[in-house]
């Protein structure tokens, strides 16, 4: 099992290395200026495999509009939740960073992409590593653009205490109705640290093994990048895994297709089913490794937590689920000790 060890390191602007440090500072998203952007036919049906058909209905029905205009009354619910959740985080005395809004140009960002999207999913666009922060090439053309909106909080870390900030390649230019090729790509909700084990999920509607042998070349020797493949259904691997403490995991074993990675295998595992994770129930913050944020729909998985000797603390956070993405995709941490 591996160990979190004393350092005697000077404190850092960045430092990330495993999933269950106690989290100090972080990103969170924003609901305002949510866009539904206008779906290609392949954008479509990669939605069809990963939503249920009622929220892909709701997709559709509300192309090209802003989520306030065309379901206000869902929009203002959502945006509770989220700010419900930053309330949280700030009176457990964790600093909280919001993305800024994307210029006009921006949001035009590829030139062929649908205009649309949100700034809601800050843990896909970048990926924090040690003291590492890195601009990630992600699958969906309009998601792309969503790393901007974060550079300004990058960009005043790096190059302080040792941080670097890094970029993918941008992924090679597809027009969106033809799918999204076969560049390298990576995804922060694929991700998941465990010191020197790094876990990739590859589904095939997110990151890549190619994005994932990108990473392993990045970080040498520092770490094993291990690609874990997923069933069908499942995005990204935080719908799937969780690691709120040394020696025990949150898992979806349905959906792992080659079992558990690494030292994995051999850890504690509380399951969930694969109706439970479809609803994001691995997609948990958390805030130490006692302490666990859990949507409130989630009772079942939060009294064997407690039974654990977890503080579990349940929010209301079911809207975001329809979009695909829970608690740890709205946040991304920068600074976990």
């Amino acid at each position: 099992m591996q160990q979190i060890e004393t350092s005697s390191r000077p404190p850092a602007a960045v430092m990330v290395e495993f999933e269950y440090g106690a989290l100090r500072e972080t990103i969170v998203g924003r609901v305002d200026g949510f866009r539904l952007a206008k779906l290609s036919s392949a954008a479509l049906a990669e939605y069809a495999q990963i939503l249920p058909e009622s929220e892909v209905d709701f997709l559709r029905a509300g192309e090209g509009q802003l989520l306030e205009e065309y379901a206000p009354d869902f929009a203002a619910a959502l945006e509770s939740q989220v700010e419900g959740l930053v309330t949280l985080l700030k009176e457990r005395g964790v600093t909280v960073h919001r993305p800024r809004a994307l210029s006009e140009a921006e949001e035009s960002f590829p030139g062929f992409a649908p205009r649309g999207g949100s700034l809601l999913f800050m843990r896909d666009p970048i990926l924090v590593i040690s003291r590492r922060i890195i601009d990630l090439a992600m699958r969906f053309h309009f998601r792309r653009r969503q790393r901007f909106a974060l550079r300004e909080i990058i960009e005043s870390r790096s190059g302080t205490n040792g941080v670097q900030f890094l970029s993918m390649p941008e992924p090679l230019p597809v027009s969106p109705e033809t799918g999204y090729g076969h560049s390298a790509f990576l995804e922060g909700g694929d991700v998941l640290l465990n010191g020197q084990e790094i876990y990739v999920g590859v589904s095939g509607h997110a990151s890549s093994a190619s994005g994932a042998q990108w990473l392993q070349n990045l970080l040498g020797s520092e770490a094993k990048v291990l690609p874990v493949p997923l069933a069908d259904g499942i995005l990204h691997l935080d719908c799937a895994l969780s690691i709120p403490r040394p020696g025990l995991l949150i898992a979806c074993l349905d959906a792992f297709l080659g079992g558990l990675p690494g030292e994995l295998e051999n850890w504690e595992v509380i399951d969930v089913t694969y109706d439970e994770a479809r609803l994001l129930a691995c997609n948990g913050l958390i805030l130490d490794a006692n302490t666990y944020v859990l949507d409130q729909t989630h009772m079942r998985l939060a009294d064997r937590l407690a039974s654990r000797n977890f503080e579990v603390i349940t929010v209301p956070f079911d809207l975001p689920a329809r979009f695909g993405g829970g608690l740890r995709c709205v946040h991304h941490p920068l600074v976990r000790s």
